[in-house]
């Protein structure tokens, strides 16, 4: 089985600053800690691709990072954009670039990896995250996601829709 290396987030968001990419792997290091992951954790992928992954990382969770996150709700949204960043990576031609302005229906704009005009936008990203298991509440999720998208469809350029889940682990990442 292939796997994935959590502290990856930190290098591979090369447009943002380093404090958002340290910001979010601390914050998914302690979601997945809350549901009492350890490090080869299988991912379960669906949506843009159907795979299990196993989940590796070598940073420990201290008191002091316990503290830092202590509004769970919080961290399972930075958690989740965290995660984003490596499914961006494995499975899409693009990754993040810049934060979305309120009122777009989207979190992120995305420019293709390997684009001579770096910072043009290229496709949508609208991230959701869920610190444990329901079903229902999960694909109630995606359903809301995907039309809250509808807001910057003007724009003609494909969307994403990832949900992360903590609590199985599991990740879906839907291109509408």
């Amino acid at each position: 089985m292939e796997s994935i290396v959590l502290e990856d987030i930190r290098k591979y968001t090369p447009d943002l600053t380093q404090n958002w990419s340290d910001e979010r792997f601390d914050a998914c290091l302690v979601c997945l800690d809350y549901n009492k992951h350890q490090s080869g954790i299988v991912l379960n992928i669906i949506g843009v691709a159907e795979e299990d992954l196993t989940l590796t990382w070598t940073a420990e969770v201290t008191d002091k990072l316990i503290r830092t996150w202590r509004d769970i709700q919080e961290a399972t949204e930075k958690g989740a954009e965290g995660m984003v960043v490596l499914l961006l990576k494995k499975y899409t031609p693009y990754k993040i670039i810049e934060r979305a302005a309120k009122g777009t229906g989207i979190d992120y704009w995305l420019s293709e990896k390997m684009s001579l005009l770096p910072f043009q936008h290229a496709a949508r990203l609208e991230v959701s995250g869920q610190i444990g298991k329901d079903d229902a509440r999960y694909r109630a999720k995606i359903l809301q996601k995907q039309r809250q998208t509808q807001q910057s469809d003007y724009t003609k350029l494909p969307v994403y829709v990832a949900i992360i889940e903590f609590a199985t682990p599991k990740a879906i990442l839907i291109k509408r």
